[in-house]
């Protein structure tokens, strides 16, 4: 009886721990962190800002686009910021952040308006995965990938 009563009182300590609260609060506080950060680099992309870009992807950066190419960080950044790239508007929708202590992956649709590269259209929806890493008090962005999202 004595080890029901154990098993029943740890049970409803784990149900109700704060713990789980405090964890929910946390992953809810990163995941509105990370969406703005997407949301933000949107805007940076749009401004042809490589300060913003440059802070905002790790050293090791590494991003496989739809075009089956990798980038690393300066060729993002170059890439971003150059003239030859425009971007209207970009939206971001379905976003969506998992956390693993100090690593979250973000996986959503951004919504490019009026994009192109040296005359190529790149406007369209895109499925994007990201791995952002924690350091130093800031999220960066270590490894992404996009693919375009082709109408039915």
């Amino acid at each position: 009886m004595k080890k029901q009563l154990f098993i029943a009182a740890a049970v409803a300590m784990l149900v109700s721990c704060p713990c789980r609260a405090r964890s929910s609060e946390r992953q809810n506080r990163i995941t509105t962190e990370i969406c703005k950060l997407e949301n933000d680099a949107d805007r940076a992309v749009i401004a042809h800002d490589r300060g913003f870009l440059t802070a905002l992807f790790a050293d090791e950066y590494q991003h496989a686009n739809f075009f089956g190419s990798v980038a690393d960080k300066n060729a993002e950044v170059d890439f971003f910021a150059s003239a030859d790239f425009t971007l209207k508007s970009a939206t971001i929708a379905n976003c969506t952040v998992h956390v693993y202590q100090d690593v979250a992956v973000a996986t959503g649709v951004n919504i490019w308006t009026e994009a192109s590269y040296k005359g190529r259209s790149l406007s369209g929806s895109y499925r994007f995965t990201r791995v952002y890493v924690r350091r130093k008090g800031r999220w960066q962005i270590v490894a992404s990938h996009a693919s375009k999202i082709m109408p039915a």
